[in-house]
């Protein structure tokens, strides 16, 4: 298997050879566009739409189910942070003695 060249997918100037991407590495140019729009859209909430607040989470949502073999999107939850997500894990079960965690 080839690898072509990728350099135009990056904003990398020519002279420069980055090779560190396991910790830090440049993002694709329509990952740097899309951020950079959002963070404007974000400057004023007051124009964001509740179905563009919605929408995108409800599609990533029936994806993953669909990735996962669910049989339905409503059961995939999105949460603000795994650690609350664990909290309330950790809240809602019973470990018994007999339990291996």
């Amino acid at each position: 298997m080839s690898l072509t060249q990728q350099t135009a997918l990056f904003d990398i100037p020519e002279d420069i050879n980055y090779l560190n991407i396991a910790s830090l590495s440049p993002s694709f140019k329509p990952i740097e566009e899309a951020g950079i729009k959002t963070v404007l859209e974000k400057s004023r909430p007051y124009t964001i739409s509740t179905s563009a607040f919605f929408d995108p989470v409800i599609r990533l949502k029936k994806l993953f189910a669909q990735l996962i073999k669910a049989d339905d999107f409503r059961r995939v939850l999105t949460i603000p942070s795994v650690s609350y997500g664990m909290a309330t894990i950790a809240n809602n079960i019973q470990v018994l003695e007999t339990c291996e965690v």
